[in-house]
């Protein structure tokens, strides 16, 4: 079945279904990885050199006859993102995602877990509490570029010891 969605803000009453958070480092793919999840462009996402979501937004999708609101961040898992509008974002998120959240989906891109990944990863747990990673899938994005390779070889046989642990503590999701 194709997902349906509605787009746009909602109160907290309104929610139904799973809401899912995706998280991660500016430019990591959240928007797009929010796109295939509602299969249709609803929130912006292209390539910049600037965050391109400025604003928390949700959207609402419909699969296998099950309700879901995928809601999209702006750049408030920086780790220097403690000023006044970075916590509005944040209020804006967990409001968003009310009754919620079920489950973030912390966006990489494949290859490429960095420092800025570690810290979005950190920050996610100053948001939203230590226990978070047991209620986090990690969520590789570009994972074409694997040819023929399997995501599972990858992930077993990359020596990136911080990319090993985070899977770990998210329960090898």
């Amino acid at each position: 079945p194709t997902p349906s969605h509605s787009g746009g803000t909602q109160s907290p009453t309104a929610s139904s279904g799973q809401q899912l958070i995706l998280a991660g480092k500016a430019g990591g793919g959240k928007s797009a990885t929010g796109n295939t999840l509602l299969g249709e462009c609803v929130f912006e996402s292209k390539l910049s050199t600037q965050p391109v979501t400025v604003s928390c937004m949700s959207a609402q999708g419909h699969w296998d006859g099950e309700d879901f609101t995928v809601v999209d961040t702006a750049d408030i898992f920086n780790p220097g993102g403690d000023s006044s509008g970075v916590r509005q974002e944040i209020i804006r998120c967990i409001s968003l995602s009310s009754p919620g959240p079920h489950a973030l989906l912390l966006v990489t891109q494949l290859g490429r877990f960095t420092k800025e990944d570690e810290e979005a990863a950190e920050r996610l747990q100053d948001i939203f509490g230590a226990d978070v990673l047991q209620h986090t899938i990690v969520i590789f994005t570009r994972a074409e570029e694997l040819g023929e390779r399997s995501l599972h070889d990858y992930v077993s046989c990359t020596d990136n010891k911080a990319l090993h642990k985070l899977i770990e503590r998210c329960g090898n999701r």
